[in-house]
């Protein structure tokens, strides 16, 4: 766990970030609380670390633990669940709510309770040495290997798929590559032996100078094919690190990996998943699916849990310029209003409506004219702009609301 000075901002530490996150709106309100006095903008007042009477809900540090009394952690360790864990602390409640998953089997669970239990355990007492007339006396004839006792490995308990957390469930973990079976070469032909002295024609070639040396050649960016489009979702949804996200809709896992980056704990939303769990929902949907796309997110998230809409505006700059020239687009898109109306519906509160990208191209033909190829100086500087622009005119609408 990393080590908080006096006076440091505890919401630089990720552990404390994260912890903070999982408790914020989940306690209610009169339930008697034990944490570090760095959650206290969080919970509110905090109660002394005793074991009795029980808390309702406790906040142990991993690498501190020595600050809470042994006997209420063995408490919350046999009385109460351990319902979230990261690398610094470990949260349990006593009444657990419906949704929270079972953390016990959680790594920093067992190393908190390892610690607990050595601890307690009394230390044995150094056995005495000879004395003077057993030093003295001719040791037995055996080889010093004869003592050595030898040590059996310890073997990892099996964990039931039941008791894994969500975020456990929702790891994609690739298969190992099959390492094909070799097959029985021919041996090679021997050699001919080469003379002494080779004539000049046949001698090799000297090797080539090095090249002078310059600045390195510059590295190709991987196009992700969302413009800044990711970084926009990055911004409305907040920091990724330790946050649980679910993505529902056509392409909608690509484009939340690229916006949140490898340390989110990413689910695909199309795959059963536990209720009440998700901090965010990144949603792709049509015209179609927006109402039970919006019906499965509000499902999904906690209480406080936000929701951010991606779609195409049916009321873009671009789209109405092609309808006054006779050139309908080729998708229907979603306007503000509906999707507006289909967050109500949800029992989702919408909170930021903003538009990104600009899309002029419409008006003159399905693709780009010269000089807005994607990768292309002008298509940066339409993009830029669109950023700027308000959601009427822009190509793409993104809809933020929360849950509760």
């Amino acid at each position: 766990m990393p080590h908080l000075n006096p006076g440091e901002n505890p919401a630089n530490d990720p552990a404390w970030a994260g912890a903070a996150r999982f408790l914020e709106g989940r306690v209610p309100q009169g339930q008697r609380v034990v944490a570090p006095g760095s959650f206290t903008p969080v919970l509110g007042e905090v109660a002394a670390p005793e074991p009795d009477p029980l808390p309702d809900w406790a906040v142990v540090p991993t690498g501190g633990a020595a600050a809470f009394p042994g006997a209420l952690v063995r408490r919350l360790l046999a009385e109460t669940t351990a319902v979230y864990a990261n690398d610094g602390y470990v949260v349990f409640a006593r009444r657990p709510t419906f949704g929270l998953a079972d953390m016990r089997n959680a790594p920093p669970v067992r190393a908190l309770a390892d610690r607990t239990r050595a601890e307690a355990e009394p230390k044995p007492a150094a056995a005495p040495g000879p004395t003077l007339i057993e030093a003295s006396l001719p040791k037995a004839g055996q080889p010093p290997e004869a003592s050595i006792t030898p040590l059996t490995p310890p073997k990892a308990p099996g964990i039931p798929r039941a008791t894994l957390p969500p975020e456990a469930l929702a790891l994609r973990v690739p298969a190992p590559p099959a390492r094909p079976e070799p097959s029985p070469a021919a041996a090679p032909p021997a050699a001919a032996p080469l003379p002494a002295a080779l004539p000049p024609s046949l001698a090799p070639a000297p090797p080539p100078p090095a090249p002078a040396a310059g600045p390195p050649a510059p590295v190709a960016r991987r196009d992700t094919g969302w413009g800044t489009l990711p970084s926009r979702i990055a911004a409305l949804l907040g920091p990724g690190p330790g946050r649980r996200l679910a993505a529902l809709g056509t392409g909608s896992m690509e484009l939340a990996a690229a916006a949140m980056g490898p340390a989110a704990l990413l689910a695909d939303a199309a795959e059963p998943q536990p209720e009440n769990c998700f901090d965010a929902v990144l949603l792709l949907p049509d015209a179609t699916s927006l109402a039970p796309d919006l019906a499965s997110a509000s499902r999904l998230l906690r209480s406080g849990g936000v929701a951010l809409v991606v779609a195409e505006n049916a009321e873009s700059l671009g789209r109405r310029l092609a309808a006054a020239l006779g050139r309908p687009a080729d998708s229907a898109g979603l306007s503000a209003a509906a999707i507006r109306g289909a967050l109500h519906a949800a029992s989702l509160s919408p909170l930021r409506l903003e538009g990104h990208s600009l899309d002029a191209w419409r008006a003159s033909g399905d693709q780009p004219p010269a000089g807005l190829a994607p990768s292309a100086p002008a298509a940066a500087l339409m993009e830029e702009a669109g950023e700027a622009a308000g959601p009427r005119h822009a190509a793409w609408l993104l809809f933020l609301a929360r849950k509760g």
